[in-house]
């Protein structure tokens, strides 16, 4: 008796998978404010997490929020401490993440 097979053909994207770039993640302190640029440009900008650090290896979600889609940019208020920047990538990116810096 033989079976009857299912043929599903894959999306011309699925060739992609997993992604190989991350996206290019920035972050720059000025005062106690810290400015996140994410690029590429992407249509809905990209989601990041802000973290503080918490001890040694240990970080602490702080804030959370999206780039504007228009210049890739957002500003946040944080108090004084060492941060860091998670960028989410998306489905067609790798996660990016900036290296820590302080705020005095």
């Amino acid at each position: 008796m033989m079976g009857a097979g299912l043929l599903v053909a894959a999306p011309a994207q699925a060739a992609n998978y997993p992604p190989r770039k991350p996206v290019r993640c920035a972050a720059r302190i000025d005062g106690n404010k810290i400015t996140i640029k994410i690029r590429p440009l992407q249509n809905k900008g990209y989601k990041f997490f802000v973290q503080k650090r918490k001890g040694k290896g240990n970080w602490k979600i702080v804030r959370k929020g999206r780039t504007r889609a228009s210049d890739g940019y957002r500003t946040v208020t944080v108090p004084k401490g060492r941060y860091r920047v998670i960028c989410v990538g998306g489905p067609n990116r790798l996660d990016g993440q900036t290296s820590s810096g302080r705020v005095r």
